[in-house]
């Protein structure tokens, strides 16, 4: 790979959410249905940015303290999962993600996915792509390290478990300013994926590269 950005990498970890799959108006939608099945009515904005890179349980968690609403966790997880999985299996990539990919494992180049998603949903996106599936060798969740983003718990076991020793030789892959904390405190060399256009100057306060999608790096 001839892309000086990803010169001596060997390993790339990614975000899943607004970083490889196009899902920030999904959840936009959902989230909308979902409080005002509970009767909440916010800016879903200022509630996006308050709930990311948070665990679906702690979610819940804070939108039943938030909101004051009379329900339990589980039944907002319930609305969440049933809305989400359905919407992730017709979702797309980022544009030339898929591609990139490609490219990345054609190169020999280890790769994961660090997400605060829940695993199953992540699967159901990759029913539509199984041959892309095939080629991400790891992925590690929120939920499965019990951390939630900006703690950098779930990049660096993702680059545990794909053999990466050394973070210096790991890029990743993130959209969010708290996903750009935590990949920046786990060392790697960190890459904003511009899919999302507000706070552009933290974000890239936050990465050594921005990109608005994966074009120039193919």
């Amino acid at each position: 790979m001839s892309n000086e950005i990803m010169k001596n990498i060997e390993y790339v970890v990614f975000d899943f959410d607004g970083t490889l799959a196009l899902t920030s108006h999904i959840w936009m939608d959902i989230n909308g249905h979902v409080l005002k099945l509970f009767g909440v009515s916010t800016d879903l904005h200022h509630y996006a940015g308050c709930i990311a890179g948070k665990t679906m349980g702690d979610v819940a968690k804070y939108t039943i303290q938030k909101y004051e609403i009379q329900a339990t966790e589980q039944d907002l997880i319930n609305q969440w999962t049933r809305l989400g999985t359905e919407a992730y299996s017709k979702c797309d990539f980022v544009p030339y993600a898929d591609s990139f990919i490609n490219l990345l494992h054609n190169s020999g180049i280890k790769m994961g996915i660090a997400t605060a998603s829940p695993r199953h949903m992540i699967e159901s996106f990759f029913t539509r792509f199984p041959e892309i599936r095939k080629k991400i060798d790891i992925i590690v969740t929120c939920d499965e390290v019990k951390a939630n983003k900006p703690d950098p718990t779930v990049f660096i076991q993702c680059m545990k478990q794909l053999g990466c020793q050394n973070p210096s030789k790991c890029a990743i892959f993130e959209d969010s300013i708290m996903g750009l904390k935590g990949a920046k405190s786990a060392g790697a060399h960190v890459i904003c994926v511009l899919t999302e256009q507000g706070k552009i100057e933290e974000k890239n306060e936050l990465s050594n590269f921005s990109i608005p999608d994966y074009q120039q790096l193919i």
